[in-house]
């Protein structure tokens, strides 16, 4: 019987090419022109057929707003490729899905209070992978480095930002209940050398979910009023204190925490094979460590030190 060889149909990808300079094979010299061209296609973007933005090394100032299904690949090495601005959102996300991944952004020498990355309010699926985030020069200035405004579901792979200044600034900032907020694979590494800056900044009732990550520096760990958090395997290590406020429900797993751990009235610390220097809560603020007792192994909590008496803390620990 004669063999049957079946043809399968393959859609070849869609890229447009950006460079600093029209030698060799780019297209566009601007990161936007390439972007608009794509979404302008007679075949839109989309799910089955989406634009791969390819962005060769080099440094471009531009603010841009992305479309959707039109994706963003920085070339080359990490970090040969920049996008800066000095007092403008460097990126803003659409409605839709993006994919952006091997870019630097950089704010430079900002002259007012400004975000770097944000949803523009918008709901959008996003996965920002191996990227970085830095100011020069920030001062006073209150930065905001992602900000979460919209209904969106952002997954952060190997995502690196130190900051410095002296503004109230927010590492990632969510203000809206629907927001999905977490990391994949190598997580992040966020911190700021700023006493007025928190890492993380929740206002809403959101979800967010770390692991392998790592947030330090001076400066607090985290402001919030509402969410649910879960850590994995992260390493927590700040100037100021882990307040939980009102409404927030965390949960801390197989993490170091070198800072105090607070809950606040009406607040939820979990806490199981981690290890910290203390806990305590206010009002009606509630920690619970449900760490298995392990007198031979690396599953136990170590450097207990409770603060305050057990009328005020309400707390349970292992025997």
């Amino acid at each position: 019987m004669a063999a049957t060889n079946a043809i399968r149909s393959v859609v070849a990808p869609r890229v447009k090419k950006v460079g600093t300079s029209l030698i060799g094979q780019a297209q566009y010299t601007s990161i936007q022109a390439a972007i608009n061209a794509a979404a302008a296609d007679p075949v839109p973007p989309s799910a089955t057929a989406p634009y791969t933005i390819e962005i060769y090394p080099g440094v471009y100032t531009e603010a841009i707003t992305c479309s959707s299904y039109v994706h963003l690949k920085g070339m080359g090495p990490e970090g040969s490729v920049t996008i800066q601005q000095t007092d403008a959102t460097i990126l803003t996300l659409p409605a839709g899905v993006n994919n952006i991944e091997n870019l630097v952004f950089v704010l430079v020498t900002p002259t007012q209070a400004r975000t770097m990355f944000t949803d523009g309010g918008n709901a959008n699926v996003c996965y920002l992978s191996n990227c970085q985030f830095s100011v020069t020069t920030p001062a006073a200035r209150a930065i905001t480095v992602i900000s979460i405004s919209g209904a969106t579901t952002l997954t952060l792979n190997n995502i690196y930002s130190e900051i410095a200044g002296t503004g109230v600034s927010y590492g990632i900032k969510v203000t809206n209940a629907a927001a999905v907020v977490s990391s994949t694979g190598a997580g992040v590494q966020f911190g700021f050398t700023n006493v007025n800056a928190f890492v993380f900044n929740v206002s809403a009732a959101a979800n967010l979910a770390f692991m392998n990550s790592v947030f330090d520096g001076t400066c607090s760990f985290i402001t919030c009023s509402a969410g649910t958090f879960v850590w994995h395997s992260c390493r927590v290590k700040s100037s100021g204190l882990l307040s939980v406020n009102t409404g927030a429900n965390h949960s801390f797993q197989s993490s170091y925490i070198a800072i105090p751990v607070v809950a606040g009235n009406l607040a939820i610390v979990r806490l199981r094979n981690c290890s910290y220097p203390y806990i305590t809560r206010t009002g009606t603020g509630n920690v619970t460590d449900t760490t298995m007792r392990v007198f031979m192994g690396i599953y136990h909590t170590v450097n207990l030190n409770y603060s305050g008496t057990t009328a005020t803390a309400n707390m349970e620990c292992p025997a």
